[in-house]
């Protein structure tokens, strides 16, 4: 199988992990603050990659350049410190979903910046392609948005969007961070780096006065929170970020960006099942319309 292709079926699998994760995140960011919940997930995610990255690839890790080690740290940094608050916050005050079709522009901003840096361009159907998967859920879930907008508090609602646009900026800056370092070490270990780098970045936090994300971890006494947090750290950080790193070693990252960002399509599903959520036409003509973008991306 060509190395680009299986790379964009890793990107796929992304997204339907990434899909698990938000949902599990929106239940629990209804009862627990965003932050707090951002450092737990790092606290458990850290000892589990941890194993993933000795029984596959080893302690590889100890041989990274200095110029590899830092990019991930920084990587690290801005994707799961920076990123995660903003989004977690955006998933609370948007809705999953919703949170979810403002990261559909990342790719854009992941492919103009792996353009200058790693010199990757994209055909004129990749780019098609990616303007359909982005134009597809842009129509899915904005309907949404706008018929429940006078259901939702406008400060709480600009507030979401711009924690949103936000997160989807640091998170292209991220990936092209991890992009850089992949040469050098495997996908799992790469993925450890960046998920111990945002650990440290919480655990500075929870020591500065005023703070109270060590007092706030007491939820994960709550049984059935731990279940769903560990549920959620399972599907997004281990594995899910795990075939990110992997996909963005095999193909361009505008195109791994993208296909990753089709979680709203496997949202659908659970929307309608979980949440008992009435899907509207225009969700159905979102998801004809990335579909078909997707499929154009392997033709």
């Amino acid at each position: 199988m060509d190395n680009q292709i299986l790379g964009q079926i890793l990107a796929l699998f992304t997204a339907l992990c990434w899909a698990l994760n938000s949902t599990t995140y929106n239940i629990l960011g209804k009862s627990i603050k965003s932050s707090s919940l951002a450092y737990a997930r790092s606290l458990l995610a850290v000892p589990i990659v941890f194993i993933l990255m000795l029984c596959t690839e080893g302690l590889d890790i100890l041989s990274i350049s200095k110029q590899s080690f830092f990019a991930l740290v920084f990587s690290g940094v801005t994707g799961y410190f920076i990123t995660d608050i903003l989004m977690f916050y955006s998933y609370v005050a948007l809705g999953a979903r919703e949170a979810l079709v403002i990261l559909t522009f990342s790719p854009v901003v992941s492919a103009i910046l792996s353009n200058r840096f790693f010199g990757e361009q994209l055909s004129a159907k990749q780019w098609l392609s990616v303007f359909l998967i982005i134009l597809g859920i842009v129509i899915m879930v904005l309907d949404e948005l706008i018929k429940n907008k006078g259901s939702r508090h406008k400060d709480k609602l600009i507030k979401g969007l711009i924690a949103a646009i936000l997160g989807a900026i640091f998170q292209a800056i991220s990936y092209i961070a991890a992009k850089y370092a992949l040469n050098d070490i495997g996908p799992i270990s790469t993925n450890f780096l960046r998920n111990l780098s945002g650990l440290l970045c919480f655990v500075i936090l929870s020591f500065i006065p005023g703070k109270t994300l060590r007092q706030d971890l007491v939820f994960l006494k709550d049984r059935k929170k731990l279940i769903e947090l560990l549920f959620a750290v399972v599907t997004g950080p281990v594995l899910g970020m795990s075939f990110q790193m992997l996909a963005l070693r095999l193909a361009p990252v505008g195109i791994v960006s993208a296909l990753s960002q089709i979680s709203p399509l496997f949202m659908l599903p659970i929307d309608k099942v979980v949440f008992k959520k009435k899907i509207s036409i225009n969700s159905y003509i979102g998801t004809i319309i990335s579909i078909v973008g997707t499929i154009l991306m392997f033709i």
